[in-house]
């Protein structure tokens, strides 16, 4: 059985929750905190820091560590590495023009592919980058054909065909400002208002009209790209992907920049031009820059999304009944768990765990004191629900302070390690809110599109 993280269940399950306390998670806050999640932006950003720009070759500059290149905060200049994702489905990149939650780059854009691609510690870091970079362009290519190839798995149970047909208007033709609910809230880019206005066009009625789609050949497409005040959903992810780092982006060697005036290649360089590229002063731009005209998430196109849970570009809501009415999602919850042995994970059974009326997994709504671990780390000094004073702590070091953010704050209560089985909203990066304006769907209508959802 393979794993929400890509591996078999048993490597999976035993990589997270059977390793000694003290693990590189435990120490440094840009590895696995929740099952499910991962920090890829945050790793990238340290090898961007220590390793040089367009070589890929070990470069420690301390000038690095203060240059505007990537974080948040005070000045630009702190790197924070806490934000984590829930990592979309391969099969959906066909019909993604731009890869990332946010649409960084291009699809055609295929380095970043490999940017954790090399099997053995030397070729991640080396003096030359040589090794990094050759198995990038080995690979790449090939990886990307892959995974256009893939295909989402068909709904494995009954589709009330009526109910879907009702669901497939409402999903493209409803709009969705148009309604008492949402006569304030911040309206999209364009399009009618509907669902498919920035998720892309699915039903034959709609796809080959062309007063509504200009070509079928944009069928399932989805490029929206939803700012962050429509939106609404946690902006962590999105902030530390600042201006600078988007600008420092396309001088890298994942920009592209060979071939443009002005490009010095690694081996011609000398020690001063090195220093001058590592503050991004002089570096010529490369053909694949990164999306800097719209700042927030691109709407995931849907086929398969009912084998996606859980759902937002951070796993913080577990079904899609919930993800249309906001108001029923949880601030604390936990799957269904399995045991093997000394083994603990996710039940991936779709008998046993999954919820086949609300689309998602089976979960449990729990409190602070039901988290493992202490009730001091988990539950608010001033009581309620709100966040735990290391929370806090950990929070502040995460979103203000330079480089601050690699540092964790360990819960040394026997079991804790557990807590990476339990979602927790109150994390920085893991809020629950946002796509609110779906609230004005009636009962009828929201199980109409979820009906119709699962025909994709």
């Amino acid at each position: 059985m393979i794993g929400r993280d890509g591996m078999p269940w048993a490597q999976a399950e035993y990589i997270a929750d059977v390793l000694p306390p003290l693990d590189v998670n435990t120490l440094f806050n840009i590895g696995i905190k929740q099952r499910g999640q991962n920090n890829a932006v945050g790793a990238f950003e340290f090898l961007n820091t220590v390793l040089d720009l367009d070589s890929l070759g070990l470069n420690p500059n301390p000038l690095k560590f203060v240059t505007p290149f990537g974080g948040q905060g005070v000045a630009d200049t702190s790197h924070p590495l806490a934000h984590t994702q829930d990592t979309p489905p391969w099969w959906n990149m066909g019909v993604r023009p731009r890869k990332f939650f946010d649409a960084g780059v291009s699809n055609d854009s295929t380095r970043i592919i490999m940017a954790a691609g090399p099997g053995e510690f030397a070729e991640l870091f080396s003096l030359d980058g040589i090794p990094y970079r050759t198995r990038i362009e080995e690979w790449d290519q090939d990886l990307e054909a892959f995974f256009l190839s893939r295909t989402s798995p068909p709904w494995p149970g009954a589709i009330d065909t009526e109910l879907a047909e009702q669901g497939a208007v409402l999903f493209h033709a409803k709009d969705l400002w148009a309604e008492d609910g949402n006569v304030d809230a911040p309206e999209p880019l364009g399009g009618n208002g509907s669902c498919a206005s920035c998720h892309g066009a699915y039903s034959p009625r709609y796809v080959n009209d062309p007063d509504f789609l200009e070509t079928p050949a944009w069928e399932g497409i989805a490029a929206h790209i939803s700012p962050l005040d429509v939106i609404g959903t946690d902006a962590a992810r999105s902030d530390m992907l600042t201006p600078s780092l988007r600008e420092g982006w396309d001088t890298t060697f994942w920009g592209y920049p060979e071939g443009v005036p002005g490009y010095v290649a690694p081996e011609d360089k000398n020690p001063l031009t090195e220093t001058a590229d590592d503050l991004l002063v002089g570096r010529p731009a490369g053909v694949c820059g990164w999306e800097k005209g719209v700042i927030g998430y691109q709407a995931p196109p849907l086929y398969g999304v009912w084998a996606t849970a859980p759902y937002l570009h951070n796993g913080s809501v577990p079904t899609l009944e919930q993800v249309l009415n906001s108001p029923q999602r949880p601030a604390i919850w936990q799957r269904r768990l399995r045991q093997d042995g000394d083994i603990v994970g996710f039940d991936q059974s779709m008998e046993r765990a999954y919820d086949f009326d609300a689309v998602g997994w089976q979960h449990s709504v729990l409190g602070c004191t039901d988290i493992p671990g202490s009730a001091l780390a988990n539950c608010s000094p001033t009581g309620g629900e709100g966040p735990s004073m290391p929370q806090l702590l950990q929070n502040l070091l995460n979103s203000t302070i330079s480089w601050a953010g690699i540092l964790n704050i360990p819960d040394p209560t026997p079991g804790a390690i557990d807590k990476r089985l339990v979602y927790d909203t109150r994390i920085l990066g893991n809020g629950n809110g946002g796509h609110t304006f779906t609230d004005v769907l009636t009962d009828q209508e929201r199980r109409a599109i979820i009906e119709y959802l699962k025909t994709l």
